[in-house]
């Protein structure tokens, strides 16, 4: 596999670009890189943990753990995790069992039923994750200043995951995850991203798009009348919007939507003076068709869900790639892209191109 960040290429296996990581240079119009701290792993000074890689391009940034196997960050350099995480400066549980971090993290699907998750000993169980696939720790198998190449253990179910996590323009990420398959089976898999929401934001679901209007669904009894009570009608553009300050029920629940596979996430930020919060977009980079989200749901399933804890203050969006039937030696991926927009209020008109993030000007880093 062969992945590009922008302006240089990684190879799987390989490191390029390595000439340009030490020192601040203009690596074109739109790249500026921060001086590196010699002994950090990254082109500046990781802000959630001491292994993370922090990459910036213009004002976006973000940072991978490799030892927690997660964005750690996402968002402007000096403005807030777009991201909710916590106690980052834990390890993973030694027996195994699940520690929840948050930020941004890689599962597969689906994770019940005939095709599900395994528990060490080869039984069904849906819960908790292997460990193997939510908190690796992944080993660094590529980089360059602006995207990194990251490898998991190897599965119980014989899958292995690579991730190129990288800013692909100044006010984008792209996140590529690839599952190849190491066993003697074929298995019927799909990719699935989770990113962690802060208990004040707000989730945008894509209810219509093109005259195609979506429907809600779940295996949780009396989930959907939950979420449609913290549900805003159908907007516009489209949207509607969940009001995560709403959600006072007692547990938790999953709703999935069978429409196209985004979501955006609206987070405060009233303490920043340039602007009052950012929308945060997920999308496929190629979208589902309609045949590949029923399948998705024959799997029990969907292009999209969320999973809200009020209790917990756990609240998730969620994105899944196509099912796919994997023969042994074979690989499938999918990508996800993260744009990040200005935005004064959680409106969704506000996601357009006039409210991405502008590039920034030479000089602007060694002021701020």
């Amino acid at each position: 596999m062969r992945l590009s960040f922008g302006f240089a290429s990684v190879a799987l296996g390989l490191t390029l670009g390595a000439a340009a990581l030490p020192g601040c240079s203009a690596v074109d119009t739109d790249v500026y890189l921060i001086p590196s701290n010699p002994s950090s792993p990254g082109l500046g000074e990781a802000k959630t943990r001491p292994d993370a890689i922090r990459m910036r391009r213009g004002q976006l940034a973000i940072e991978y753990s490799p030892d927690l196997d997660r964005v750690t960050f996402f968002g402007v350099h000096n403005g807030p995790n777009l991201l909710h995480t916590i106690e980052l400066d834990r390890e993973p549980a030694s027996d195994g069992s699940y520690t929840f971090f948050g930020g941004g993290y890689s599962w597969i699907a689906p994770q019940r039923g005939e095709h599900g998750w395994r528990s060490e000993s080869g039984e069904s169980q849906d819960w908790p994750p292997d460990p193997s696939i939510d908190a690796g720790p992944s080993r660094i198998v590529g980089r360059t200043p602006l995207g990194v190449v990251a490898e998991n253990p190897v599965s119980r179910e014989g899958l292995r995951e690579e991730k190129s996590i990288g800013l692909s323009s100044p006010h984008s990420a792209s996140i590529e995850f690839q599952l190849t398959n190491t066993s003697d089976e074929t298995l019927r898999r799909a990719t699935w991203i989770n990113t962690a929401i802060r208990p004040n934001a707000r989730i945008a679901l894509r209810m219509r798009d093109d005259g195609e209007v979506a429907q809600l669904y779940s295996s949780d009894e009396g989930a959907v009348e939950l979420l449609s009570s913290i549900l805003g009608p159908t907007d516009d553009q489209g949207w509607a919007i969940v009001d995560l300050r709403k959600a006072t029920f007692d547990g938790g629940i999953k709703v999935y939507t069978d429409g196209p596979a985004e979501i955006a996430v609206w987070v405060p930020n009233p303490e920043w003076l340039q602007t009052e919060g950012f929308w945060m977009h997920r999308s496929l980079k190629t979208p589902l068709t309609v045949e590949q989200r029923s399948e998705l749901r024959a799997l029990g399933e969907g292009p999209v869900a969320i999973y809200l804890n009020p209790g917990l203050g756990l609240f998730e969006a969620e994105l899944y790639g196509p099912v796919v039937d994997l023969e042994p030696g074979a690989t499938a991926a999918s990508t996800e892209v993260w744009t990040v927009y200005r935005a004064s209020s959680p409106r969704s008109f506000l996601m357009r191109e006039s409210r991405l993030l502008p590039r920034e000007k030479p000089g602007f880093f060694e002021k701020h």
